[in-house]
């Protein structure tokens, strides 16, 4: 899933949860918007609960 990519980042940048949903939020936003921009996918479908083949089409 989408929001698995984003969650595996913030885990290897992160050192402790008090700052892990902020965290995730901007990665999330920063991935979404490559996304968005790179594969051409439409802004409302990508969900941290997408599935890229799936829900997005890409593949």
């Amino acid at each position: 899933m989408f929001g698995c990519v984003a969650k595996r980042i913030v885990g290897l940048s992160i050192a402790t949860n008090l700052h892990a949903e902020a965290a995730y939020n901007t990665v999330f936003s920063i991935v979404k918007e490559i996304v968005v921009e790179q594969l051409g996918v439409d802004d409302d479908k990508v969900v941290p609960t997408a599935i890229f083949v799936i829900d997005l089409g890409v593949g």
